[in-house]
């Protein structure tokens, strides 16, 4: 009679069992129902037996449930790696488009390249983390490379833009002092040799704007403007001077 109510008792335990099982088989929560699964079947162990039939059927439907889920997973699993080889091969290539940028001295052009490139990274699936921060690694080591040779490049560029204004602020002082001279033949050579100069000198930063050129431009066309005043009223004098002779 012990012995009945002992199987009894066993056959209510593997029941529970099985229902659990049942229950987890459509479970998408992979690791937390694998563990949960391996913690049943040693459960399942630990239990005595009880009726031979009754303990075959439910074995097998235990078994079913358990399989179902596993196979499930697998399944899984199977399309993570296919999604992730597949997202290997797509950043991959941007990887390489980065690094093929690295050297680049379009700036503008490039920076907004590399903008692009790093959209469609944020929009690409995950890969194995392994992979991934490899890959990671190579694009922004190369996006880095860019972005400091383009620092550098402005801080350069900053510092000759500085100097070409001085020597342009030098050119228009200069321009400043001529504009009211009297000598005119000197004078009006030196207004053309300081044009040339300026030709010749490199933009200024933009935060100056135009002011300086046409500050210069104002104090030559001032003084050219008071040169041809001076020769109309030195050709007018000369013909009152015709005129009073005759």
């Amino acid at each position: 009679e012990d012995e009945e109510k002992d199987m009894r008792r066993n056959m209510d335990l593997k029941i529970d069992l099985v229902e659990q099982a049942e229950a987890m088989s459509k479970s998408e929560e992979w690791k937390k129902t694998s563990d949960a699964f391996i913690r049943l079947t040693e459960e399942w162990k630990s239990i005595g037996h009880t009726v031979h039939k009754k303990n075959e059927e439910l074995w097998q439907r235990f078994i079913a449930a358990k399989s179902a889920f596993f196979e499930r997973k697998r399944e899984h699993s199977a399309k993570i790696q296919l999604e992730h080889e597949t997202n290997y091969a797509v950043k991959l290539a941007l990887v390489e488009q980065a690094e093929a940028l690295k050297e680049s001295r379009e700036w503008n052009a490039t920076t907004q390249a590399y903008a692009a490139l790093m959209e469609e990274w944020k929009k690409t699936g995950r890969v194995s983390h392994e992979k991934g921060e490899e890959l990671w690694k190579r694009f922004t080591e190369a996006q880095n490379q860019f972005f400091e040779t383009k620092k550098a490049h402005f801080g350069a560029l900053k510092e000759v833009q500085e100097n070409n204004y001085n020597l342009k602020k030098a050119l228009y002082d200069r321009a400043e002092q001529l504009k009211n001279s009297n000598n005119w033949g000197e004078a009006t050579n030196e207004m053309i040799s300081l044009l040339e100069e300026w030709k010749k000198i490199g933009p200024i930063p933009r935060s100056y704007g135009d002011k300086m050129w046409e500050d210069f431009n104002a104090a030559r066309k001032y003084f050219f403007a008071r040169k041809d005043a001076n020769r109309e009223q030195r050709k007018q004098y000369a013909e009152e001077q015709r005129a009073a002779r005759a």
